[in-house]
């Protein structure tokens, strides 16, 4: 049996709420020193406002935190990490205008001496050494903000590391990496656990991060969030469990159609005015189109400049056969044409309640001879609330209380109620659990039945495969810096 001193950490009867209505009870937990150890549950199970409670972020209501044998009580999360307790979400915690090596010595300077701005050499020869040790590979030099997600990430572990992290936190961390980086920061995680290092990762379903934890615990069911949590198991017990669950589920309920006339299409695009590489694009009615590539930077840019959001240095996009000569985001608006941003917060405004976030994009719906509606605004919220199976929220709920997941169905809501004729969706499902994804699949299932045109941009090869119609794979060759595409049918 598991002595305590084993465990980093332990969780006894705590009990959690929020003003929201929603609780956690009697969490017991234990968490093995120099593990992997992963919580999985699906969005609104509390996984986050767990974490947040253990950080000082949020306050337990009653139970103990046991860390390193001693009860503890942190009062923000500062004072966590002091104590050597790290939490990191998928949004990389870097101050983009700093070079590397100043955001890798933010906050440790009394460390590294008063003037290590002046005279880094110390805190050059720490960093030097833990990037060999952990075969890392940054120019301390650059702008922070000009690396990609993943690389920012890792800024942020190697910070922690030279304040000597002993518990990692890592919520959804898989919203901007790709499943290479992916696979890559799990053979970082093994390797710092080799150090006397614990990770914690947050999920909604088994993924190339976290397949290969050391221990699983999977939260209640958002609808039975009194029920005392069960009980972390090793890995080989949670794969057998879940296997037969797995391979009984339809993930991609995908249909087939005829495509018909062209929502949109480029012709002679580049992501630069120097580049002699150019490609055509177009979506047409009842068909969906994928967008990858093994640049997520990269691939952004493009998809940016195909949903309208940046402008093209070169070419030409037609909207239903009309040029568009200054493409912005408010012309795509105005011709009938959604956007969905790949950070849930970024398509809501977070003051505002989920029913005046849905009704947002469109008051058509729920007006009365020009009035608003209270009834029809509270039907129709209703509707959405149920159609995306946001569980444990009403359609008064405040948006700025709910998980990332939660946010994103909100914002896919205010998407629908839009009524556009074409969608461009930015990673929709990177925060959604399995059953969630299932959903947004079957509504994808629904535009196309009603004439819709969808693009995705997604990492996720076998999302893209089993949803889209076709799609386009961009790669950039960073010698020469071309682009090229490559079409699957």
């Amino acid at each position: 049996m598991m002595q305590a001193k084993d465990n980093i950490l332990e969780l006894k009867n705590l009990c959690i709420s929020t003003n929201e209505g929603f609780y956690l009870k009697n969490i017991n937990l234990h968490v093995p020193r120099n593990s992997i150890f992963t919580i999985l549950g699906n969005n609104m199970s509390g996984k986050t406002l767990l974490m947040k409670s253990i950080c000082g972020i949020t306050q337990p209501d009653s139970g103990k935190v046991i860390y390193n044998s001693e009860s503890v009580h942190f009062c923000s999360e500062t004072q966590a990490r002091k104590n050597g307790i790290y939490y990191f979400t998928y949004q990389p915690q870097i101050i983009p205008e700093l070079s590397v090596i100043e955001n890798l010595i933010l906050g440790s300077e009394k460390k590294f001496g008063s003037y290590i701005f002046r005279n880094p050499k110390k805190a050059v020869a720490a960093i030097h050494t833990i990037m060999e040790k952990y075969d890392l590979s940054f120019d301390l030099t650059v702008r922070a903000g000009s690396l990609g997600f993943y690389q920012q990430h890792l800024i942020s572990f190697v910070r922690a590391l030279l304040s000597d992290c002993r518990l990692l936190i890592l919520d959804g961390l898989i919203a901007y990496c790709s499943r290479a980086e992916l696979i890559s920061l799990r053979n970082f995680l093994k390797k710092i656990t080799a150090e006397n290092i614990t990770v914690i990762c947050l999920a909604q379903h088994l993924n190339s991060l976290t397949i290969e934890s050391d221990y699983y615990y999977s939260m209640p069911p958002a609808y039975e969030t009194t029920a005392e949590a069960s009980h972390p198991v090793s890995a080989s017990q949670y794969t057998e469990s879940l296997i037969q669950k797995q391979y009984n589920q339809n993930k991609y309920p995908y249909i087939s159609m005829n495509p018909g006339e062209v929502l949109l299409s480029a012709h002679n695009l580049s992501p630069s005015s120097s580049s002699v590489h150019m490609f055509d694009f177009s979506i047409r009615e009842s068909e969906v189109v994928g967008i990858t590539g093994n640049s997520i930077p990269y691939t952004e840019h493009i998809f940016n400049m195909l949903s309208g959001n940046i402008p093209s240095p070169t070419g030409k996009l037609f909207i239903k056969g009309c040029p568009v000569s200054v493409p912005k985001n408010y012309s795509f608006i105005q011709k009938n044409i959604s956007y969905l941003s790949s950070e849930p917060s970024h398509n809501l405004v977070k003051s505002l309640d989920v029913k005046n976030n849905i009704f947002l994009s469109n008051y058509r719906p729920v007006s009365n001879k020009g009035f608003l509606s209270p009834s029809k605004m509270a039907a129709l919220s209703y509707e959405y609330v149920t159609l995306l199976n946001m569980q444990n929220i009403s359609f008064h709920s405040d948006t700025r209380h709910l998980s990332s997941g939660t946010q994103q169905k909100i914002a896919i809501s205010k998407a629908l109620n839009a009524g556009s004729v074409l969608y461009f969706f930015n990673t929709p499902t990177a925060t959604l659990d399995t059953a969630s994804s299932i959903d947004f699949y079957n509504i994808i299932n629904s535009l196309k039945r009603h004439g819709r045109g969808i693009c995705i941009l997604s990492y996720d090869l076998d999302e893209l495969s089993g949803v889209c119609d076709k799609i386009y794979v961009f790669k950039e060759n960073e010698e020469v810096r071309e682009l090229k595409r490559l079409l699957a049918y």
